[in-house]
């Protein structure tokens, strides 16, 4: 997978998504300190794409920053302009006992 991402970086011709790949990817192989770092790269990069907190809340989930995956997750709620990611993120507030 690396190579794969090393290769990407030389040869995509728009890169700037690739840390939320990169995040998505990391979030998969539960390497959370890893996936927060490239989510919160890409949010950076793209506060547009609203989506992406949700997604650096589970992060913060795994690791067990609950502070800090609430905030994400109350963000996703307010901002997000999918349904799924809204109604995902209430019910993780409400899992962690943050509602």
């Amino acid at each position: 997978v690396e190579a794969y991402f090393a290769w990407l970086e030389r040869n995509s011709p728009d890169r700037s998504l690739l840390p939320a790949v990169r995040g998505e990817v990391a979030l998969r192989a539960r390497q959370y300190a890893q996936a927060a770092e490239n989510f919160s790269e890409a949010v950076q990069r793209h506060p547009g794409l609203r989506d992406l907190v949700y997604y650096r809340g589970m992060a913060y989930l795994g690791l067990g920053d609950r502070q800090k995956a609430a905030d994400d997750f109350r963000q996703a709620v307010q901002v997000s302009n999918r349904t799924h990611i809204r109604r995902l993120a209430a019910m993780r507030l409400r899992s962690i006992g943050e509602v």
